[in-house]
């Protein structure tokens, strides 16, 4: 069973296809990569996903790519977490652009009734 292999950290310029060397020049074997990109530009967010073949693989890569330094910054690289929160969708609440909750839209005044009065 192949497994998902956080790894955080890293460079704004840091490609799929870098991050695949390092992990492959340091002797693990991967069968995908992905780094998550925003929606606006194509910017990197700083994370993705190392898949690796096997519970034991990914925890060989977790220990010996953990601190390495890859364009600069060091790596961190964990095991998948098991997320408790509730998916957008079956909760109906909306995420936002970066994947996260948003405030729910903007305020109103403490009456609930459109802008506030100005007083002269």
């Amino acid at each position: 069973m192949e497994v998902d292999v956080y790894v955080g950290n890293l460079a704004p310029l840091v490609t799929e296809d870098a991050l695949r060397a390092a992990f492959t020049q340091a002797g693990h074997a991967v069968t995908r990569v992905s780094i998550l990109r925003s929606s606006q530009g194509d910017r990197s967010r700083g994370f993705g996903f190392v898949r690796v073949g096997s519970e034991e693989l990914a925890s060989a890569a977790i220990t010996g790519m953990n601190g390495i330094e890859l364009s600069g910054q060091k790596l961190k690289v964990a095991a998948m977490k098991e997320s408790s929160r509730p998916s957008g969708r079956a909760s109906g609440r909306r995420l936002d652009e970066d994947g996260g909750y948003g405030t729910g839209g903007p305020r109103r005044n403490s009456k609930g009734k459109g802008k506030s009065k100005r007083r002269t």
